[in-house]
């Protein structure tokens, strides 16, 4: 009897209950999240002296990547961009990014309007909207230590072989 009573007045009772998943399903490779992890311990692979990593995970996917960078600036994200992700896998439609300094400047900007991308960058007020990618921060960090050993400076011929 109770039952019947609340039913047709209670919309706590009919409506179900709110799913915390996106709305959209994205597309592979439509949108990617992008961070830069660093300054790490100098390493040396070929010559050179890596101290980041960019990393970048496919949205639709949850595929992730981790391109050793010699120095964090515009041009080298963009150019890491273009030759790890874009060549390989294709053009991507959207870019979601941090506000570091790197990714919100002019120069990174006119690369992403010249491949016809859409870059948009996380709100400071709401970082968890990155959190797709900072998860796998944690887990990159500890398989590096991993594969790594206590040889620090080997971490960039590693970068690859994350999961």
């Amino acid at each position: 009897p109770v039952q019947v009573l609340l039913h047709p007045c209670c919309p706590s009772t009919s409506l179900p209950s709110g799913t915390l998943k996106r709305s959209k399903k994205e597309e592979v490779m439509e949108l990617i999240c992008i961070d830069i992890v660093g300054p790490l311990p100098v390493a040396h692979l070929g010559g050179n002296r890596f101290r980041y990593i960019l990393t970048w995970i496919c949205a639709g996917s949850h595929f992730l990547g981790a391109i050793p960078l010699l120095q964090a600036t515009a041009e080298a994200i963009s150019n890491a961009l273009e030759r790890n992700v874009i060549d390989v896998f294709g053009r991507v439609k959207e870019i979601a990014a941090d506000n570091a300094s790197q990714l919100r400047c002019a120069s990174f900007v006119a690369w992403c309007q010249s491949l016809n991308i859409r870059c948009w960058h996380i709100p400071v007020a709401a970082p968890w909207r990155n959190a797709l990618l900072e998860r796998q921060h944690k887990s990159l960090k500890s398989s590096l230590k991993i594969l790594v050993g206590s040889v620090e400076h080997r971490w960039p011929g590693f970068s690859r072989k994350l999961p």
